[in-house]
């Protein structure tokens, strides 16, 4: 699949269901499939105005 329509099907995918695209995102990066504790995580995540998805080295980068 070329990058523009992976990118066009991520941010359907974000617009659609916000919570369900970051629990499916934190479930792949941590191999957590528990919906209570990947729940917990997506609340922790959204009370918390400076967390990311993006590990801190790519939001440091120039463009």
């Amino acid at each position: 699949m070329e990058f523009a329509k992976m990118r066009n099907l991520l941010l359907q995918l974000q617009e659609t269901d916000y919570r369900n695209f970051v629990k499916a995102l934190v479930s792949i990066e941590t191999n957590c499939t528990d919906e209570e504790k990947l729940d917990s995580m997506y609340e922790k995540f959204m009370k918390d105005d400076s967390a990311n998805l993006l590990n801190a080295a790519f939001t440091e980068i120039t463009y």
